[in-house]
């Protein structure tokens, strides 16, 4: 007996959801998704009518059909949702929206679609504070960050760690950012938490170009963090030759000393980096 009731539930869950399977699974939602990834807008409109909630996010990341439409830029998808009620302002699980999803990938139209709608173009996520001109910032997008920063983003707005979005261009290398960021007035000396200057962040992370870029837009290459550490320092600890060599090359000082005494020379013997030590020891010299 409950063999068969067991299986007449079975077959009725069958019959259900054959004809509906976007009810039965998450709510559909990674079908919407998946729909507004492709720009396929009579997909959406037909798993809508079905009773899928436009703003259901699928589970392991909390990614809303709009977010998966301006991830891949699919602007016509964006349109569409937006239509259908979609909400702007939903946040993914670490608290990314569409726009930050847009800016990420570097659409200036898919951009100023969602900020021509009241997307919150100053909007942080949950982890590290970042905004969507910090986001556009790490993935060197030269259109996105021209777009926000002509919708008014705050060219100078700090994440977590005191950083700016000219600091997270420099620590990753993004020296076109780099460029357009000062063109538009960043502060080029600004510092985060820890006195940190967007050089400094570019030394530590190996990063030449930007350094170079920084270089020609008047950096201080003295400058000193909290530590009193400075730009040359930093390529010295993390083993950067080529950093030092740059560095050294526009005159950074080998004779400089941190708050505890250090030179580049002591940091690079202390860390048996023959070659970085050669380098200093030859400048030293000059």
């Amino acid at each position: 007996m409950k063999n068969s009731i067991l299986l007449f539930l079975i077959v009725i869950f069958f019959i259900i959801c054959t004809p509906f399977k976007v009810i039965c699974s998450e709510n559909g939602s990674h079908l919407l998704i998946d729909a507004a990834a492709e720009g396929n807008i009579r997909e959406m409109d037909k798993l809508i009518e079905r009773g899928i909630k436009v703003d259901s996010p699928e589970e392991e990341a909390g990614m809303t059909a709009l977010m998966a439409a301006a991830l891949f830029d699919k602007t016509q998808s964006i349109v569409f949702l937006l239509n259908k009620g979609a909400n702007i302002h939903a946040r993914s699980k670490v608290g990314q929206t569409a726009l930050m999803y847009a800016a990420r990938i570097g659409s200036s139209k898919s951009i100023q679609i969602l900020l021509d709608n009241k997307a919150d173009i100053h909007v942080r996520d949950y982890d590290f504070g970042i905004t969507p001109l910090m986001m556009a910032s790490i993935y060197n997008n030269v259109n996105a960050i021209k777009t926000l920063i002509d919708n008014g983003s705050d060219i100078e707005a700090r994440d977590k760690e005191g950083s700016t979005a000219l600091m997270i261009a420099a620590y990753n290398g993004n020296s076109r950012a780099i460029q357009v960021l000062l063109d538009n007035n960043a502060n080029i000396h600004a510092q985060n938490k820890k006195g940190r200057t967007a050089l400094m962040l570019a030394a530590y992370a190996g990063q030449g170009q930007a350094i170079q870029t920084l270089l020609y837009n008047k950096a201080d290459i003295h400058a000193r963090d909290e530590q009193g550490v400075t730009a040359l320092m930093w390529a010295a600890f993390a083993g950067h030759s080529n950093e030092v060599k740059i560095l050294l090359e526009n005159k950074a000082n080998p004779y400089a000393r941190s708050n505890i005494g250090m030179t580049a020379l002591d940091i690079a013997q202390e860390k048996k980096y023959t070659e970085i030590v050669r380098l200093l020891k030859k400048y030293s010299m000059n």
